[in-house]
């Protein structure tokens, strides 16, 4: 490795005469940086080194520039001085606010070649090529498995660790990452903000509207490379594609029946067993599953949950509607009586 420090001052490319402007401009010798003065130079240095002689005194992390160390000690103060006027949202960075106001213009400047889908920010473009190419090049030193991206590593290895350090004020559980403490914070609340547009149903979480509304639709666009069976989330089919990954690990020790889910086998058993834990308040009626005692409730309240949208036909059970929706794909569209 070269000696930078001295590299400044005695490289045959250092000082360069501008003929144009009859200025100084100072080259680097491992690229083709160049620099109005010497002090430019030097930090660019640093670069090609690897030194990083700007450390933070609260957790010693250390940087090649002090710029950069500035920034850093804001998320150890808390400070965000960069506020969006629109939403009011703060960030540390005004790198990272300018990149927020995107969202609120509805820019996407960055395009994917291959499929032309176009992304706010020039990271989420790059992680997005890497699915076009199946590269995952972030592998885990402990059980060898890759990830697209850094971050998603970093998440991977608190499963190791055990470590979950975003802990929730009001009940104390902790989580591996801050968005599963967000979406844990909601229920705190009672607030279902995502409504479906068809039947109204509330959810606490954009993921769990975006796989209900599949409901309607009948759309299910994750499909099982291996047999072709289609499902409405990309979780129901990680959870098929065990059996043939593994095949059916959890065997009843009475019967034949075999399930890839521990939850299952312990509903299954109940049906030898006898056991009915969950119990109608009203009739004292039991029930094996917590489901099954929802459905039976809408008896005595006379409650109908589940509407259709085409004709408004409302049903007791999320199956009866299923039935009823079999009815309209027969019809020719012009004669589906359609809701007022």
């Amino acid at each position: 490795m070269h000696n930078l420090s001295l590299s400044v001052a005695t490289s045959s490319r250092a000082v360069h005469l501008n003929l144009s402007s009859k200025t100084k401009i100072y080259l680097c010798d491992f690229c083709p940086f160049t620099a109005i003065n010497q002090a430019l130079l030097r930090r660019h240095l640093l670069i090609h080194s690897g030194e990083r002689p700007f450390q933070c005194f609260r957790c010693w992390k250390s940087f090649n520039q002090n710029a950069n160390l500035k920034r850093h000690i804001l998320i150890h103060s808390g400070e965000k001085p960069y506020q969006c006027n629109l939403c009011g949202k703060r960030f540390v960075q005004k790198g990272h606010l300018e990149r927020h106001m995107l969202r609120h213009s509805g820019v996407k400047p960055h395009e994917c070649i291959v499929c032309k889908k176009c992304f706010t920010q020039k990271a989420s473009l790059r992680v997005h090529s890497l699915s076009h190419t199946q590269e995952k090049p972030f592998e885990c030193f402990i059980c060898g498995k890759f990830f697209l991206t850094k971050s998603n590593l970093k998440k991977h290895l608190l499963k190791h660790t055990g470590e979950k350090p975003y802990q929730c004020t009001i009940c104390k559980i902790r989580f591996t990452t801050k968005s599963n403490l967000k979406t844990h914070l909601i229920t705190h609340t009672g607030l279902k903000p995502y409504h479906c547009d068809t039947c109204g149903k509330s959810f606490r979480q954009k993921s769990h509207l975006q796989a209900h509304s599949l409901t309607h639709t009948g759309e299910r666009p994750f499909q099982c490379g291996i047999c072709g069976k289609s499902f409405t989330t990309k979780g129901n089919l990680k959870q098929h594609s065990i059996v043939h990954i593994k095949g059916k690990q959890h065997r009843c020790t009475i019967c034949n029946y075999t399930t890839t889910k521990t939850t299952n086998l312990h509903t299954h058993m109940l049906v030898h067993t006898g056991e009915k834990p969950f119990r109608c308040s009203i009739c004292g009626k039991g029930f094996t599953t917590k489901s099954n005692l929802k459905q039976h409730s809408v008896t005595h309240t006379g409650e109908k949950p589940f509407q259709c949208g085409l004709c408004g036909k409302c049903f007791t059970t999320k199956t009866n509607l299923k039935v009823h929706l079999k009815v309209h794909n027969k019809m020719p569209y012009h004669s589906i009586p359609l809701r007022p």
